[in-house]
């Protein structure tokens, strides 16, 4: 299709006191309008598919666009404008002595593709200033302003901030894609101080967001992310040590610590994905973590960390499949399945329809996706429980030792057992809080739990550590776990 163009001067003149202006118009693609004079430097204002409007200094431009390829045209800048070390040293000397340069921009485009993804409805106003860029952003993936400054001493690549309403994120890619994507440019990653009212990751919300993070080209370091909901605030510092440019698929290693305070421990599973799996609970889960590749791409096979919870006043409930199936040791049908052992039926006063707890800790680590539990103690209203051992992640199976100790006092119901053992009824003339731990002792219940996540096996044990079949003793994977287990304290 042929484009028709027109170029017209108005008030061409020798009067110094007249300014001329023009318009150079171009079909329906480009209209640009000028005006300059001897005592006023050009002012231009480019339309692209857009009327063009002369601004009030400088060169502004309006764009309009159904498609726009940020990797198309930062080829052509990398091919065509190479960076040198001069460009960053004089950076802020070429902004300000330059006689011509780019003051504002809007934009609105229909599908923008950059860094490898496809954004739509981008609307974007901007200024410029010196070495600087400020913009109101409105798109479906961000809204709010954000500021730009161009490299200088303490920000090699440049420095992003940004004050935005929401951001969205979508892990739609593979991790391949994104690496790939990185990796093209892993060393020009900028600096970053961004705050959001709302974070939605891949369509869940994790309240408020602060990130702030820098780059020395050889690490990036997350000097502070914050997310804070109503149900939980996390506080993390860390740092991404990046992998050289290079076309193997190498995002580096991840390093983190974090301080995760929980307000309400059932609301926060259940919108991480583990929904019916704790109902309340509040307290403090504090952890190291690294793994081999990029903050965005988790690694579990190479995970490794150190982990401590420390939770208060809630109720395991029926736990759905998923990782927190390993919570179902603790739930009413994993306490059911030890209880069909039980014959003396001690049990049964511990095990109701979700588990109460007073207060759960524990301690533990993680190396290459193996969790070792050193000690997981949860202390409830009708007894105590202990758990020792491992659970390997990436396979989903366990090898674990539960000590379940329940507790007798007056006010519970294993008042009952005052009428059947002898031992307990005096314990109870007497004064029965003086001894009730040594009690509970004799009562204590040992098992070790093996197998897949999904189909456990259960192996009860004597007082001794044995277990109760002798055939079964071949059938334990770690006899480790046969060492004496320490009750748990009230």
């Amino acid at each position: 299709q042929s484009l028709t163009g027109k170029f017209s001067l108005n008030n061409l003149s020798e009067n110094l006191d007249k300014s001329t202006s023009g318009q150079l118009k171009v079909g329906e693609i480009i209209d640009a309008k000028f005006t300059f004079s001897d005592q006023q430097k050009l002012r231009l204002g480019l339309g692209i598919n857009a009327p063009g409007y002369v601004p009030q200094k400088g060169f502004s431009s309006t764009i309009v666009l159904d498609q726009l390829d940020i990797s198309v045209w930062q080829s052509w800048l990398d091919k065509n404008f190479p960076e040198s070390p001069k460009k960053i040293s004089a950076n802020t000397n070429t902004a300000q002595n330059s006689g011509f340069g780019i003051d504002a921009v809007s934009a609105n485009i229909k599908n923008l593709k950059l860094a490898d993804k496809s954004f739509k409805d981008v609307s974007l106003q901007a200024t410029h200033d010196k070495d600087q860029w400020y913009a109101s952003l409105q798109s479906p993936v961000a809204k709010g302003l954000v500021q730009w400054k161009s490299a200088r001493t303490g920000f090699p690549e440049g420095k992003l901030t940004a004050r935005l309403q929401q951001l969205v994120i979508e892990n739609a890619e593979s991790g391949d894609t994104v690496t790939k994507s990185v990796n093209k440019r892993i060393q020009k990653i900028p600096a970053l101080d961004i705050q959001s009212d709302e974070l939605i990751f891949n369509n869940k919300s994790y309240g408020k967001m602060e990130l702030i993070a820098s780059n020395d080209k050889n690490d990036w370091k997350l000097e502070k992310l914050s997310l804070k909901t109503a149900d939980a605030q996390i506080n993390a510092t860390g740092r991404w040590i990046l992998p050289k440019e290079t076309k193997q698929l190498n995002a580096g290693k991840t390093e983190l610590n974090f301080d995760l305070d929980i307000n309400n421990a059932g609301q926060l599973l259940s919108k991480l994905g583990f929904p019916k799996t704790i109902d309340d609970g509040s307290g403090k889960l504090v952890g190291h973590l690294h793994w081999a590749n990029a903050p965005y791409n988790f690694d579990i096979k190479s995970l490794n960390a150190d982990l401590s919870l420390d939770l208060i006043k809630g109720t395991i409930l029926q736990v759905d499949p998923g990782v927190a199936r390993l919570l179902g040791v603790l739930s009413f049908q994993g306490l059911t399945r030890i209880a069909t052992l039980d014959i003396g039926g001690v049990l049964k006063p511990i095990v109701t329809q979700g588990t109460p707890f007073d207060r759960i800790t524990s301690t533990g680590s993680i190396t290459n996706g193996i969790a070792k539990i050193k000690d997981l103690s949860m202390r409830g209203p009708q007894g105590n429980i202990r758990l020792t051992g491992k659970a390997d992640l990436i396979q989903e199976n366990q090898d674990i030792r539960v000590t379940v100790v329940p507790n007798f006092n007056a006010g519970s119901a294993s008042l009952a057992y005052t009428f059947i053992n002898p031992i307990i009824g005096l314990s109870t003339m007497v004064g029965q809080y003086l001894i009730a731990d040594e009690v509970s002792k004799l009562f204590q219940l040992d098992y070790l739990v093996q197998g897949t996540w999904a189909d456990p096996q259960i192996i009860a044990l004597d007082n001794k550590g044995k277990p109760l079949d002798e055939k079964q003793l071949k059938e334990i994977r770690d006899k480790s776990l046969l060492k004496q287990q320490t009750p748990t304290k009230k």
